[in-house]
């Protein structure tokens, strides 16, 4: 490739959304995900939490709010304060997951516990990835909220823990990857980038079909994350068997490439049993060994000729 050592095609992930099943059912009937495109789903587990209402205040223009934080079979309690230039009165009922905060002049909203606490906490909660899956049906359908609602490990995620670790929460979080960009990997003797040819890989990602796209970074999230309820991808990623890397090939990509960042869209940090908590993630595998392997096959067609 002359000066210039490899393309990349990286995914990056745009709009995010955390979400229970609650909101999910909500959501979906009400058409939300017919106007909304998410091509990825996580299905996460964090610490229980609740808020405690008795000890909720008002004092000098600050809502001190009071949350248990359960660890197992135990639990830290954590107070909030935020700012307000009038009374906020906070009430919640048994199992204290959601609420409601009356402002004395602006009326009354809603509120989950997890997402009020982790909205505004300095340290934020940590969310295991339990399972990762991608909205394309075998169909061609692209309806997340479909596929979730239906969803067999899903429910078996949900028995599970709610036997094994009652004082966990399941949350659902939603990620589009719609715009990937080619970049290029300079190798140690490279002395200049020429500028147009950096911009043209920029926006050559787009040329790879979306689906084809999707199906390389679900199971690239799934080879980095492992997740514990996932099966295929955590050990074999690229994998030869997997949808067809034609595209890539056609495109002279050398390496497909994700970055996943949460932060300070979402107030959340992402972890497994293989990969520590962070709000940054980024994996990068090379296509080398099946280019081999392609190259291989067509020249023993050429044998056969």
């Amino acid at each position: 490739m002359g000066e210039f050592c490899e393309n990349a095609l990286i995914m990056k992930n745009k709009e995010c959304l955390l979400l229970n099943q609650p909101s999910l059912n909500e959501l979906s009937e009400n058409g939300f995900f017919e106007k909304n495109d998410f091509h990825i789903y996580f299905v996460c587990s964090c610490p229980k939490v609740q808020i405690i209402p008795e000890k909720c205040n008002f004092i000098e223009n600050i809502v001190h709010l009071y949350f248990k934080i359960w660890n197992k079979d135990s639990y830290s309690i954590e107070e909030l304060k935020l700012e307000s230039d009038a009374k906020i009165e906070i009430n919640s009922e048994y199992p204290y997951n959601m609420g409601t905060a009356t402002h004395q002049n602006q009326g009354t909203l809603d509120f989950s516990s997890t997402l009020l606490y982790t909205t505004f906490a300095d340290e934020k909660l940590d969310f295991e990835v339990l399972y990762i899956g991608q909205s394309f049906g075998k169909d061609g359908s692209r309806n997340v909220d479909k596929r979730l609602l239906s969803h067999s490990t899903l429910q078996k995620i949900y028995s599970e823990i709610l036997i094994n670790d009652p004082n966990k929460e399941i949350w659902l979080l939603l990620m589009s990857f719609d715009e990937p960009y080619q970049c290029i990997l300079l190798n140690n003797r490279s002395k200049q980038l020429d500028y147009e040819k950096w911009v043209e890989n920029r926006k050559a990602g787009n040329a790879i079909p979306l689906n084809q796209r999707i199906n390389y970074t679900e199971a690239a999230l799934i080879n980095y994350f492992k997740p514990e309820y996932n099966e295929k991808f955590k050990e074999n990623f690229p994998d030869p068997n997997h949808t067809s890397y034609e595209a890539c090939f056609e495109h002279k990509m050398d390496r497909i490439c994700f970055e996943l960042i949460t932060q300070p869209e979402l107030p959340i940090n992402l972890y497994s049993k293989e990969i520590r908590s962070d709000y940054y993630h980024t994996g990068i595998y090379s296509l080398d060994d099946l280019k081999r392997k392609d190259i291989l096959f067509d020249y023993g067609n050429l044998l056969d000729k």
